[in-house]
């Protein structure tokens, strides 16, 4: 059996649900250590006295730390994920190496078994995928996954089910490579899961995607405030991944295994809160957001423009929101706060626009939408 590693990037999570992360990885046959990477020092209690409540329970290892700073930009998730790859990498005995998020409920020892099975069967990159909740993932279908389908269309990239996952397992080959890779070891923040999925593909690395029945049930948000910055920081790494080279999809890299039904804990969910969210759209327009706004392509000045009285959503419809994203994707600056302000308000008034339109309508017209 491999030695694998499982690293887990957490910063103020549920002590409980860290706990029980950090419990079921020790605990599973195939890992060898588990290594608790925490935002920094101050962070780091919860998993500490996990550790210590395991002691000799499991055979696995378990080492807590501090990540290290090690990206370009801001010091996130993106440094936890490095700090992770570069502890698994300074071993040489370790084989594989997994990542979880540490705010995962529904995280089962099956997750791990799922993931070495694929990467016994010679794939190099195992990722995990899951039901959502119809209002969750906002980011992944509107930002990430169009970007993709903008900037790379005949590539594997716009048919990966969650790219910014953080639940994947790696050979240490891929590891090697993607730790290698200038883009990655650059992405500091939020956009560490699209820099790695851009450079698995540019890699040619072989992916399989498995499917996790139980679905993703993870701490939720208040309004979509809560996900201002890792929109915006999503969005400038699609930008900054611009430049690489993809070759073209080749099915013999990509497999997905086939979904069953989503179970009642997820199509009864809600992701965020909708009356919170609403003010956001219209409080705060500043002369510099407002000559942004004006300057977009056609109808979406009108839309804005309204969106400074009182909310308004329903223009962001399919061609409206690809023609903000196209003019982004030229235009955007992610050191001008007016850039990234717009970027929100509009990526918000996408969301709601799904919400509204598709996901009050049930669970299936929602995904399917």
């Amino acid at each position: 059996m491999a030695k694998s590693t499982v690293a887990i990037p957490f910063k103020y999570e549920d002590p409980d649900v860290l706990e029980r992360t950090i419990r079921i990885a020790a605990g599973h046959p195939a890992v060898a250590r588990v290594l608790a990477v925490g935002f920094s020092p101050d962070t780091l209690g919860p998993a500490k006295e996990a550790a210590e409540r395991l002691g000799d329970e499991a055979p696995a290892d378990v080492e807590v730390i501090a990540q290290r700073r090690i990206g370009e930009v801001r010091a996130g998730k993106g440094d936890g994920m490095l700090t992770g790859l570069e502890a698994f990498l300074a071993d040489p005995d370790a084989e594989r190496l997994h990542f979880y998020d540490a705010d995962i409920r529904s995280f089962e020892a099956s997750w791990i078994t799922k993931a070495e099975a694929a990467l016994d069967a010679g794939w190099d990159v195992a990722r995990h995928y899951f039901d959502r909740a119809s209002t969750d993932a906002q980011i992944t279908w509107h930002v990430t996954r169009d970007g993709f389908a903008l900037l790379w269309p005949d590539t594997m990239l716009p048919d990966i089910e969650q790219p910014l996952g953080g639940e994947l397992a790696l050979s240490r080959g891929a590891a090697e490579r993607l730790f290698a890779a200038p883009a990655v070891r650059a992405q500091s923040d939020w956009g560490i899961d699209t820099a790695l999925t851009v450079t698995m593909a540019a890699e040619r690395l072989s992916i399989a995607e498995v499917f996790v029945p139980e679905g993703k049930l993870h701490g939720l948000y208040g309004s979509l405030g809560d996900l201002r910055t890792m929109a915006t920081e999503c969005f400038e790494a699609l930008r900054r991944l611009r430049p690489i080279e993809v070759p073209p999809a080749d099915p013999a890299l990509h497999r997905v295994e086939d979904a069953g039904e989503p179970p009642e804990s997820i199509t009864t969910k809600a992701a965020f809160d909708l009356e919170s969210t609403l003010p956001l759209l219209v409080g705060g327009w500043k002369d510099e957001e407002r000559a942004l706004a004006a300057a977009l392509p056609d109808p979406l000045p009108g839309g804005f423009e309204a969106m400074t009285r009182f909310p308004v959503w329903n223009f962001m419809d399919d061609a409206a929101w690809r023609a903000f994203l196209l003019h982004a994707l030229d235009h955007y600056d992610h050191d001008d706060e007016a850039w990234r302000s717009l970027f929100f308000r509009g990526w918000t008034a996408r969301t709601v626009r799904h919400t509204t339109a598709n996901a009050l309508r049930g669970y299936g017209p929602a995904m399917a939408a």
